[in-house]
C-alpha cells in the first residue's frame, strides 16, 4: 500500500461529503424546504 493513498482517500471522502452537503442545501433552498429542515 502506498502511504499517499492512505492520506488521499479520507481527503476525497471529505470533499465528496462536503460537496453533497452543499448541493443538498442549495437544492433545499431552491425548493424552499427550509421549514422542514428546521
Amino acid at each position: 500500500m502506498v502511504p499517499d493513498t492512505v492520506a488521499t482517500v479520507p481527503l476525497i471522502a471529505c470533499g465528496v461529503f462536503g460537496a453533497l452537503f452543499v448541493l443538498a442545501l442549495i437544492i433545499g433552498r431552491k425548493i424552499k424546504f427550509d421549514p422542514v429542515l428546521r
